[in-house]
Parts: structure tokens; C-alpha cells; sequence
């Protein structure tokens, strides 16, 4: 099995260690054809990408791309900032990514106190003293990623069940017909065996990413092999293994979203 790209990478530029050109060095160095820098969205309170600074990310890009002879991908890791699935990409700066991944993290502004009050705090509480979620926040919590994933262009829906917890079968059916990728983490897994037996009964797709936040690790796939092995997982699942994946946030520009 091959890694052709790794596109879940973090820079300076949010909550990694390095920059933009060492990521691509890094990349170019393993043998990787293509790699994404994904910071996070505008939204994040403490690690968020800063609009003023758009400019100077995409001359970075080009000018790594250009010396290290790699594809480079300007994407973005959105975050859920609402129960009706709405990120915290304003429409304008949607056409300026490549790529867009999205979930669901802390120290993220809310789209609206009710959200707050009703989507954030209880989940904020709930992971905090690792208390299970209730049949109806795991309902609540999957209706606003399903929400997300159908309002959205999508291509990558990040470590599903972190923070957040879902029924991952039906997000995976709404992944399986929008074209959205969930990922496999580099870092964590999040979810069962058997609730990834869930999601492969759903035909989705998945793709395996270092969630890297420095350098070295950019291409540390291991903890995703080893679940792809472990459950026998068929190659042809995984859309970055032995070749390029199609992206929904490019078909779906072609269709004019």
C-alpha cells in the first residue's frame, strides 16, 4: 500500500510547529506526491487561520510547490460552529481552498448563544468528564454533521466521534451519498471496531491522514494501517492509497455551487 498524498497537515499559520516549506520538504522527502496544508478555520478562538494572512499562505504554497516539485493543496479545516451544520467559512473565502475539511473542535466561536448553550457546553461537558452521551445529544450531535455535510462542500470529514459523539452509521450514509470522505486520524481513532463495520456497510469511503502539527510526522499513517489490517479493510476504500482522490469541493465548483 501506497500513500499518495497526505492531506491533513498543520502549520504555523494555526496550531503546528512548522511551516509551510518544511511540511513540503518533509512530504517530498518520504516519497508523497501531494500534500494539503490544513489549518484551522476562521472561527477557532486560540489556533484559527486569520483572513489577512490568506495572501501570504497561498505565495507560500506556490513558492514550495514550485521548489520541492510536489503538489501542494491550500485547504482549510473548518470547524462546526452550529446544530444547522453551518462552518465558520464565510461563502467568499470557500473559492480561495482547494480542498475543505471539517469538525468538530473546542475554543471555537459559536454561530449563536443558542448553539453555545445547546450544542457546544453540553458536548464541551460531556468530553470533559468522559460522561457518555445520551441517545438524544448523540441524535442532536448527528442531525448537525449530517446538517453539514448536505449544506456544504465537504471533501473530508475529520476524526468523526472526537469530542462529538454520533451515530456513525448515518453520518457515513450521508458521507456515502454526498461524495465526502471521513477520515482515518493519524493520531486517534475515535470510533469502534464495530462502528467502523457500520460505516463499510454504508459503501462510504474513507481516507487516511497524520493530522500532522509538525514536520515529522507529516505521512505517520500507522495508526491507520493498523485498523485498515486489523479489519481487513479493501484497498480500493481508502482514497489516497496508489492514487489521487477525487475531490467533492472541485465537482461540486464544475457544477457551479
Amino acid at each position: 500500500m501506497v500513500l499518495f498524498g497526505d492531506y491533513h497537515t498543520h502549520t504555523r499559520y494555526s496550531h503546528g510547529k512548522g511551516t509551510v516549506e518544511e511540511n513540503a520538504r518533509a512530504a517530498k522527502e518520504i516519497g508523497l506526491e501531494q500534500i494539503a496544508i490544513t489549518d484551522h478555520g476562521l472561527g477557532h478562538i486560540a489556533f484559527g487561520l486569520r483572513k489577512g494572512k490568506l495572501p501570504r499562505l497561498a505565495r507560500e504554497i506556490e513558492e514550495a510547490s514550485e521548489k520541492y516539485g510536489i503538489r501542494i493543496l491550500k485547504g482549510v479545516e473548518a470547524n462546526i460552529i452550529g446544530l444547522d451544520g453551518q462552518i465558520d467559512i464565510p461563502p467568499k473565502y470557500m473559492e480561495s481552498f482547494d480542498i475543505i475539511l471539517c469538525g468538530f473542535h473546542k475554543f471555537v466561536w459559536p454561530k449563536t448563544l443558542n448553539d453555545f448553550f445547546n450544542f457546544f457546553l453540553p458536548n464541551y461537558f460531556l468530553d470533559f468528564f468522559n460522561i457518555k452521551s445520551s441517545p438524544k445529544r448523540v441524535e442532536l450531535n448527528t442531525e448537525a454533521v449530517i446538517n453539514n455535510i448536505k449544506r456544504f462542500p465537504v471533501d473530508v470529514l475529520t476524526h468523526i466521534n472526537y469530542g462529538l459523539k454520533v451515530d456513525c452509521r448515518r453520518v457515513a450514509q450521508v458521507c456515502a451519498e454526498y461524495g465526502t470522505f471521513i477520515e482515518i486520524n493519524g493520531k486517534r481513532i475515535s470510533y469502534t471496531d464495530d462502528e467502523m463495520r457500520d460505516m463499510l456497510g454504508t459503501g462510504v469511503k474513507f481516507i487516511i491522514n497524520s493530522d500532522a502539527h509538525s514536520p515529522s510526522r507529516i505521512g505517520d499513517v500507522e495508526v491507520c494501517l493498523g485498523l485498515i489490517k486489523r479489519l481487513n479493510i479493501p484497498r480500493e476504500r481508502i482514497a489516497n492509497l496508489d492514487g489521487e482522490p477525487q475531490w467533492r469541493s472541485q465537482r461540486e465548483r464544475k457544477k457551479g455551487w
